[in-house]
């Protein structure tokens, strides 16, 4: 209530008056014959498609959703209250309106309308040209002179043509060409009301011309408002079909609305809808339309389409239509029995012909021909199904689409040639059941493979496992361990790891030759576990790993990055220069998660930088002139790391003997790491070592000027393999903080000395 109240004042102001009595008054002239339609098709009197649109647009202006705020009869909606209508009459539909409307305010206040956001694109523009399509072949053929029971599907409308080809009634014919082409006539001027228009001159023409053609139903009588009326017994039996329009109505409301919002954007106005609070607008006109023996109010985005080509911009245009519409409705309900069913194809034409353009498909097609084979799937469906059918097959189809493409699993088999090298199978994916065939290709090629190798499941990239998965696997493992082969499981992750062991501890008989915990004695959290796991001393499997590797980039982030590639293929420019230790357990672009080119990676042991004019590791020094000189990196990141060996060789002064080289370069670092005997561990020690490394780089004028100059930034990293958290260095505040959003801008001072850093 309190988010529609600010829109009401504006209601009642004289600004724009004049231009939405005429907007009102169009609106007015094109639902009111649209509402017969509808009633029509529901086999109600027209009577009650009028008081739809009346009650509907007034409850809408005021607790309604969207901008243009028109509602009344709905297309699926009308066959769904046709079949109520049927079966327990018109006090069996008030009493569904009643159930159903209290059901949509209960959703709309629930908060259950703004899921809809999820509907994807293709199927909403599906649902435009599906509306269209439906209104025109649902009145095809009245327009052949055929007659259709209401409430029937679009099928039976296919049918009925089919049987009248042969046998067309050329009055009938006449006049519903007539009345079409003042439909058409209402496209192109923008304030004549071809429909009502046609509605008129078809009643007048067959009036005078005794055609006797069919007409639309009224009551004999004209229905006052009172209180549906039905025994208790059949009020039981009415509430599942009451559930039924209630899911109707939510569905076709909700995603009108949102589709409402789409025909806005391409109109070039932006409005946003609210898909809870329309249906709270719609149930509430629902619920008192049972007591007016109406039908259901719902958004219908065919009439709402005639608010946007009017450029409504307001809720005002929709009221002043529901007071002509009242006004219109009782002046005219003598007249009703004797309007012309075929006079309602030019009102088809009116709301039906603006939805049916091919622009948006076209759009879709040029950016992915999957969507435009899904939203061509929405409207087939919706045309052989009916609305709301079609449009809950279109949401299922996309997120099947979806679900496919996002849970697609690869298996990569390397058979091994050599018996002290096992086989392999690299797993990349999510292993769910959508993976059944590939893992029954894998057990199938597994079968004719020699066991006594072993075998490694590598588990490393697999995302997340589902029951299913889990029983494939535990399968396969079954299956190459019953050959007498041996198996392992390398590097799953923790998630993955549980629901494997959990699903083997299900398992209620093992099979022959499989122990007890057998499953959990075959996990290798790392490569260098598999001779333990496999029981024998293996060759290294670093080259099928590769090789994995290399068809995974191939296969998957090659085409990726293709503009990137062939962009970093004429020169880079990477934003930082990382500089960190040799170290394999840190991978700089995991951590961060930066892209080819991102990064300028200076790999050095200790992530120790020698200063300006060294002359022992002028290497590490030429990076950072090229840097900083040539590439322009604006931020230098020096990232220690925890349990660091090259450190813990300085604070030990250990060098194994035999390892010339590696006591040469001892010598040397411990003059670049600073006094580390100080400190009580070497990971205080690497912390201390990483922030001096700052001094080393402000040695370099070229760094230094635009360190000062405010064009380059230092940061001091620390990454504890332990917690696997990033660290960083608060110059402030001396010590090493969590590494958040927040920058810790360094002074244009040196860090204080590397004893004083603990």
């Amino acid at each position: 209530m309190r988010n529609c109240a600010p829109r009401w004042a504006p209601l009642f102001s004289r600004d724009g008056l004049s231009d939405d009595i005429k907007r009102g008054g169009w609106l007015a002239a094109n639902t009111l014959p649209l509402s017969i339609l509808l009633a029509s098709l529901a086999g109600a009197p027209a009577s009650a498609g009028i008081f739809s649109a009346i009650v509907g647009s007034a409850m809408c202006v005021f607790l309604g959703g969207t901008r243009v705020a028109l509602s009344g009869p709905g297309l699926a909606s009308a066959l769904v209250a046709s079949s109520i209508l049927t079966r327990y009459g018109v006090d069996g539909l008030g009493a569904s309106l009643v159930l159903a409307g209290l059901l949509q305010l209960l959703t709309g206040a629930l908060g259950v309308g703004r899921f809809v956001r999820f509907v994807p694109l293709p199927v909403l523009r599906g649902c435009v040209i599906g509306v269209g399509l439906t209104i025109l072949l649902g009145q095809l053929p009245h327009a052949l002179g055929a007659q259709v029971e209401p409430g029937a599907g679009p099928l039976a409308h296919f049918d009925a043509v089919a049987l009248k080809l042969e046998d067309i009634v050329p009055e009938v014919a006449s006049l519903c060409i007539g009345a079409a082409l003042l439909g058409w006539l209402a496209l192109k001027i923008r304030f004549v009301p071809g429909a009502l228009l046609a509605l008129v001159l078809v009643t007048v023409a067959n009036s005078m011309l005794g055609l006797g053609l069919p007409t639309v139903h009224e009551a004999p009588s004209f229905p006052w408002p009172r209180a549906p009326l039905l025994p208790m017994s059949e009020l039981a039996q009415l509430f599942g079909s009451a559930l039924e329009l209630w899911g109707t109505m939510t569905v076709a409301t909700a995603i009108n609305t949102v589709t409402l919002e789409r025909l806005h954007a391409d109109a070039g106005a932006e409005a946003k809808t609210d898909p809870d609070q329309e249906l709270i607008g719609n149930g509430l006109a629902t619920l008192v339309l049972g007591f007016l023996q109406g039908l259901p109010a719902t958004q219908l985005v065919a009439r709402s389409n005639l608010g946007v080509r009017q450029k409504v911009a307001s809720p005002r245009p929709a009221l002043i239509q529901a007071l002509f519409l009242l006004v219109f409705g009782l002046a005219a309900w003598p007249l009703l029995p004797f309007v012309p069913v075929a006079a309602l194809t030019g009102v088809a034409v009116v709301v039906a012909i603006p939805l049916l353009t091919i622009r948006p498909l076209w759009a879709l097609g040029r950016v992915s021909g999957l969507d435009l084979w899904l939203a061509l799937a929405t409207i087939v469906t919706m045309l052989v199904t009916g609305t709301v059918t079609g449009l809950l097959l279109g949401i299922a189809v996309a997120f099947a689409v979806v679900a496919i493409k996002m849970a697609r699993t690869r298996a990569l088999l390397h058979r091994s040639s050599d018996p002290s090298g096992p086989h392999q199978v690299n797993f990349s994916g999510p292993i769910t059941f959508l993976a059944s065939l590939e893992l029954e290709r894998l057990r199938a090629v597994l079968t004719h493979l020699d066991p006594r190798p072993g075998l490694v499941l590598d588990l490393r990239n697999v995302v997340a496992v589902d029951g299913t998965g889990a029983s494939a696997l535990v399968e396969l493992l079954d299956l190459w361990r019953g050959r007498g082969g041996q198996v392992a499981l390398l590097g799953p992750s923790v998630t993955v790891r549980e629901r494997l062991l959990r699903t083997d501890e299900n398992r209620r008989r093992l099979p022959e030759g499989v122990s007890p915990g057998a499953l959990k004695q075959a996990v290798a959290v790392s490569d260098r576990e598999l001779d333990a796991v496999l029981g024998k001393p293996i060759v290294r499997m670093a080259r099928p790993q590769l090789l994995a590797g290399i068809t995974r980039f191939r296969q998957e982030m090659r085409g990726h990055y293709d503009a990137l590639f062939s962009h970093l293929a004429d020169g880079q420019s990477p934003h930082t220069m990382f500089i960190t230790c040799a170290d394999s357990r840190i991978e700089p672009a995991l951590l961060t998660g930066a892209h080819p080119g991102d990064l300028f990676t200076v790999r050095a042991i200790g992530a120790l930088v020698a200063p300006s004019g060294s002359a022992v590791w002028p290497q590490e020094g030429a990076a950072v002139e090229y840097g900083v000189g040539v590439l322009g990196v604006r931020t230098i990141i020096v990232c220690g790391h925890s349990r660091c060996g090259a450190i813990s060789a300085l604070k030990t002064a250990k060098v194994p003997p035999e390892l010339e080289t590696l006591g040469v370069w001892a010598k040397h670092a411990a003059e670049l790491a600073g006094d580390v005997a100080p400190f009580e561990t070497p990971d205080e020690a690497a912390r201390a070592v990483t922030v001096r490394q700052i001094h080393n780089l402000l040695s370099y004028p070229l760094v230094r000027e635009k360190h000062e100059r405010g064009e380059l930034q230092i940061h001091a990293w620390f990454y504890d393999l332990g917690q696997v958290e990033l660290f960083e260095w608060d110059a402030q505040r001396e010590t090493f903080v969590e590494l958040t959003s927040e920058d810790p801008s360094l002074p244009s001072h040196p860090p204080p000395p590397v004893e004083a850093v603990g």
